[in-house]
């Protein structure tokens, strides 16, 4: 064999080589891309499935249609990193709404801390660009915190008679006097205050307020009986408290 064929074959076995290779680094940009379309696609949909209001779920579709004709044209570079933006967009739809869910949840709940631990897990993997795991993550949070916001509430409703009765009994004996007639009660800041309607009943006057926390298993009277008070003077008392106390709805 003389030293031009050696040198073809040596060529040919070159480009077979890199057509190898291009074919591989092909079918890994494909599969890499095939997996965060897939993974984009479930993020959306559990957009859609646990309703979460946004403006920008639109915006994303559309985003979504120009990157999957990337895809189509097999130009998976720019597919890539079309997804991948998008994929952010998402957990940030995500994140914004177990984010709110768990801030409404601490109003409810004395301990947040596994629902916390949850969401501080998928900020992380959405963080790593690890899509699915973050979705997942997500979801869970949001699915879990709806459902315990639910239960409090449920619970709140269930013990609300018995609480105005409390309330009504606390502001009678302890303070006031039985010559007094207490109605309007309202439970806020999630059974914690509460403010009451006082009318003596031996005399003809404006309707007074008077506002009772729940401290150590007991109600105990924080403010009044007033019909005008300076949030001022209660630095500790909550904003919804001092605007019904001051003749608010």
């Amino acid at each position: 064999m003389n030293v031009k064929k050696i040198i073809l074959i040596i060529v040919a076995i070159i480009i077979l080589l890199s057509t190898i290779i291009i074919s591989i680094n092909f079918l890994n940009k494909k599969s890499i891309t095939t997996k965060l379309k897939e993974n984009l696609e479930t993020g959306i949909s559990y957009v859609e499935e646990l309703k979460i209001e946004s403006d920008k779920i639109q915006e994303i579709k559309e985003q979504k249609e120009s990157a999957d004709n990337l895809y189509k044209q097999n130009n998976h570079t720019a597919a890539k990193e079309s997804y991948t933006s998008i994929s952010m967009g998402v957990a940030k739809i995500l994140k914004s709404e177990a984010e709110r869910l768990l801030d409404n949840l601490e109003k409810y709940a004395n301990s947040t801390a596994e629902q916390q631990t949850l969401f501080n897990e998928a900020n992380i993997k959405a963080e790593q660009q690890e899509f699915l795991d973050a979705f997942n993550f997500y979801k869970s949070n949001i699915q879990n915190s709806n459902s315990l916001i639910e239960k409090y509430k449920k619970e709140a409703e269930e013990l609300k008679p018995v609480a105005e009765e409390n309330i009504a009994k606390e502001i009678i004996t302890r303070e006031l006097n039985k010559d007094y007639k207490v109605s309007d009660i309202k439970i806020l800041v999630n059974g914690t205050w509460a403010v009451a309607t006082v009318q003596p009943l031996t005399f003809q006057t404006d309707n007074a307020y008077i506002a009772l926390q729940y401290l150590n298993n007991k109600w105990r009277i924080i403010a009044g009986p007033g019909t005008s008070f300076n949030q001022k003077d209660y630095p500790n008392m909550p904003e919804e408290v001092a605007n019904i106390l001051n003749g608010g709805q």
